[in-house]
């Protein structure tokens, strides 16, 4: 009530008037409820007074663990309880804790138990915390693994074949996981199909799930396409846009290619329908995949011999009555399209669309209303994560915070901005999952990351290790930038699992 209505109504109504930071800052305060704008206010207030006496307790308890030695812990532990006395103490700073819940989940059986821990919280102003059975680890970190390890089940192709969420792709040799060049579509099905109640059911999980993550601070981080949030915006999605392209290595690429014709046909840039239709390098021209060999010249006519009124061309759900006996043409072409159309955006992902919105209301109620002063770029962003990991020279050494008494000159610390600068994007997001449980960055990128890295007491000996929940990578100082890689690729694609820092007998 605190709010005037025009505050919420107007970036509904027209949000290209406020900069996007407004328009997060208006979710966090406004859609959440006030027990998580508190929190909001908190957390800000707390980080612009603290956080540097927080880093130096962090840092001294951390030391004196891997150290483990007993009168350096007892001086650690008491100094952070001092500190955590001194923020309670602060009546401009702090209200008091959020309470939360905590849900026990197993590895290996991590989808049944989030669907069932979505349904049983959905209505929650409780935070969610999350452990692992057989892992002594806890905290954000392991919150954000939980969300993480969900979207990287939910992109398995075992589950997808038994509760067909996206679109199959073209899978290499012994790849487990969906991994569309562009993103995940969603699978479109009719009504009668014998699997849509599942289908259902995980959508609305999902909603669900994204909402808690995103009022509490995370990311889901799927790759979906930004199609899917046009469609939970109530929007229509571009047929050329939205169908698969050449490239793209999933089912209905030959869709794609007919709904470009028809569209070039219909503004008129390359000619009639029926010149580009006789055109005898129509595939080089419309199945071309970017950045590969040039595929050879073959007129629509071979293509359209073997494609018929079904959801991909080739095969799938018929797109009208008999649709499976009736072939593409140049006369019929535009009407296949159309109906292709309908079917991928409009009926056939109808009720996926609709589950997933009711799983955003039961977690935010009629805050969730304020999701659509934002667009399906923005939602995506906010949701799932930057779309890739991207990051600069300068904006390393802006925002690599050192400490323990590396600083951005020491060598260490050159080199491993050489190394993350060299790192390919799955090597990237293994680094990122490695620091921070999730595989990629928080809206805003590297800078809201917050990553800070400190010298290992063990000098030069053994592994990189991290603190997940406060985004630290602890770097023994290495000897040369050959020792460093070595080392730290072999800790970011070797680790697993979540544990407190064990003291030595």
């Amino acid at each position: 009530g605190a709010f005037p209505r025009w505050c919420q109504e107007l970036p509904l109504l027209v949000p290209w008037l406020f900069p996007l930071e407004g328009r997060e800052a208006l979710l966090r305060y406004a859609a959440f409820g006030p027990t998580f704008a508190i929190r909001w206010l908190q957390e800000r207030a707390v980080e612009e007074r603290f956080s540097e006496k927080r880093r130096v307790a962090e840092e001294r308890l951390a030391q004196a663990k891997h150290i483990g030695d007993a009168v350096l812990l007892n001086t650690a532990y008491e100094y952070l309880f001092e500190l955590q006395g001194q923020i309670s103490r602060d009546a401009e700073a702090w209200v008091g804790s959020l309470k939360s819940e905590l849900a026990r989940v197993e590895r290996d059986n991590i989808l049944p138990q989030a669907v069932g821990a979505m349904e049983l919280t959905r209505s929650s102003h409780c935070s969610l915390e999350v452990q692992f059975d057989g892992e002594s680890g806890f905290g954000r970190a392991v919150t954000q693994g939980f969300y993480t390890l969900v979207a990287h089940d939910l992109q398995r192709r075992t589950e997808n074949s038994e509760a067909p969420l996206w679109v199959e792709d073209d899978p290499p040799l012994n790849e487990d996981f969906l991994r569309p060049r562009r993103g995940l579509l969603v699978r479109p099905l009719p009504p009668d199909s014998p699997v849509l109640g599942e289908v259902e059911r995980r959508f609305c999980m999902l909603g669900r799930l994204m909402a808690k993550a995103v009022r509490e601070g995370f990311v889901v981080p799927l790759p979906l396409t930004p199609a899917f949030f046009e469609l939970v915006l109530g929007g229509g999605v571009d047929p050329v846009a939205g169908f698969p392209q050449p490239g793209d290595g999933v089912a209905g690429e030959f869709v794609g290619a007919c709904a470009r014709m028809v569209a070039d046909a219909a503004h008129g840039h390359a000619g009639r329908l029926e010149d580009l239709v006789a055109d005898p390098e129509w595939s080089r021209k419309y199945l071309q995949p970017p950045g590969e060999e040039s595929v050879a010249p073959v007129p629509f006519s071979v293509f359209a011999e073997a494609a018929a009124f079904v959801e991909t061309g080739a095969g799938g759900t018929p797109l009208c009555d008999g649709g499976q006996f009736r072939s593409v043409d140049s006369e019929s072409v535009g009407e296949f399209v159309r109906l292709a159309a309908d079917f991928w955006f409009r009926s056939g992902v109808e009720r996926q669309v609709v589950a997933f919105r009711r799983g955003l209301y039961d977690v935010l109620g009629r805050g969730a209303v304020v999701l659509w002063a934002f667009s399906p770029l923005e939602l995506r962003r906010l949701f799932c994560g930057e779309d890739e990991v991207v990051w600069t020279e300068k904006e390393l050494e802006e925002c690599i915070q050192c400490g323990g008494g590396y600083n951005s000159a020491s060598e260490q610390i050159r080199w491993l901005r050489e190394e993350m600068m060299a790192m390919s994007q799955p090597v990237r997001a293994k680094f990122l999952e490695f620091v921070a449980s999730c595989p990629r960055l928080p809206p805003g990128g590297l800078k809201e990351l917050r990553l800070s890295v400190h010298p290992d007491p063990a000098e030069g000996v053994g592994l990189p290790r991290s603190r997940a929940c406060v985004h630290r990578l602890f770097l023994p100082r290495y000897v040369s930038r050959e020792e460093l890689a070595c080392q730290l690729h072999e800790a970011v694609l070797c680790s697993g699992g979540h544990h407190e820092q064990q003291l030595p007998p």
